[in-house]
């Protein structure tokens, strides 16, 4: 589900033309690194909730890719 998301974006914002980009339109790469930077933060979560809420792993990890799914589809 993310994955498909984020593949339709980086799609949708290689095929902006050289004035969209100079307008300061969001190009493919602030979307790759923030995507890298995102899944550090998933992980980190990931392995805090292992220790805290051990139980609630997979719930959390659920709720952030979902927010993160939500952040991306609004970006196209």
């Amino acid at each position: 589900m993310l994955d498909g998301e984020y593949a339709k974006t980086l799609e949708q914002l290689r095929t902006q033309t050289r004035a969209d980009v100079e307008d300061g339109a969001v190009t493919a790469d602030g979307p790759a690194s923030a995507e890298k930077a995102w899944e550090a933060y998933r992980s980190a979560w990931v392995a805090f909730a292992r220790l805290r809420y051990p139980r609630e792993v997979a719930a959390i990890r659920a709720e952030i890719t979902l927010d993160r799914y939500r952040l991306v589809e609004t970006i196209r």
